[in-house]
């Protein structure tokens, strides 16, 4: 669910609310585990969203979710996350053909 209201711009990738060109890093273990979590700079986020299809009702969106993962989303080579914004291979992951494939946000190596 987080991935498709990501997709849709409904909530953040707070991953990606940073202001430099690079995105800051919090290296745990090898992996940089750094995301915004500072409440004023995600509720500034929250009321600039001017996109439309935030404003959907529920109804709507629940269609929304149950047409993005029957028709559009790609179960053969991408990846269900919640990391960034694009999308995730696969192929990037190195991970073998599943059925789903969904990405860990907490531990990186898990599948």
């Amino acid at each position: 669910m987080i991935h498709f209201l990501q997709h849709e711009g409904v909530i953040p990738v707070l991953q990606e609310l940073h202001d430099s060109e690079k995105r800051p890093e919090y290296i745990v273990e090898g992996f940089n585990t750094w995301f915004q979590e500072d409440p004023i700079r995600i509720a500034t986020f929250m009321k600039s969203r001017t996109d439309a299809q935030t404003n959907d009702c529920l109804s709507k969106l629940w269609v929304k979710f149950l047409r993005y993962y029957t028709e559009d989303f790609k179960f053969e080579r991408d990846v269900v996350q919640c990391q960034q914004s694009g999308r995730l291979s696969l192929f990037e992951k190195e991970w073998t053909s599943k059925c789903i494939s969904i990405e860990d946000p907490f531990d990186y190596k898990y599948s």
